[in-house]
């Protein structure tokens, strides 16, 4: 539930991402509060929290993505700073 948050803290510079990120995650906000009435307490899920979850498992997927490109990255830099010295 929290990895949006996460993505918009490693992603702050890029406007495009902060854009996409907020207004989805202020249109869940909206749409949680406007429409409490439709919402039954003996329901499981709601909308909401469903495109909530599936918001953050789309985050955790860009940042494992980010991730691995990061870590890739690393190594080939490491490796090329090592055949430099040689």
């Amino acid at each position: 539930m929290l990895a949006p948050s996460l993505v918009l803290l490693i992603f702050r510079q890029h406007l495009a991402v902060v854009f996409i990120y907020t207004t989805a995650l202020f249109w869940i906000l909206v749409w949680r509060i406007e429409y409490p009435h439709e919402y039954y307490a003996g329901q499981k899920y709601d909308n909401p929290g469903v495109v909530l979850v599936f918001f953050g498992l789309m985050s955790v997927v860009i940042l494992t993505v980010w991730a691995a490109i990061r870590l890739i990255v690393l190594v080939w830099r490491a490796m090329e700073s090592n055949r430099v010295e040689r």
